[in-house]
């Protein structure tokens, strides 16, 4: 999974751009694309990866506690240039 960060930015692109969703159900995402990934380990990587995101301003985070998985609502932060909107 070299682009994880690249592919959790697919899989959150909205046509509103913004939307809701938590680490549970990103990494049930990635394990259908990656089904040779280990559950616990790809859900580490997601959140420290979100983090990346925010910290960079690709995407904001608008909810506390999101890392211990509450539904958390994200807002795209213009990134829509970089990846093109993948439907959900």
């Amino acid at each position: 999974m070299d682009n994880l960060a690249e592919e959790l930015l697919r899989i959150l692109k909205t046509n509103v751009g913004q939307g809701n969703s938590n680490t549970s159900k990103l990494t049930e995402k990635i394990i259908e694309l990656h089904p040779e990934q280990d559950y616990n380990r790809t859900k580490i990587e997601i959140v420290n990866t979100l983090r990346e995101l925010s910290d960079n301003g690709h995407i904001q985070i608008m909810t506390v506690n999101w890392e211990l998985g509450d539904e958390f609502l994200y807002l795209d932060s213009g990134a829509k240039s970089q990846i093109d909107i993948v439907e959900n």
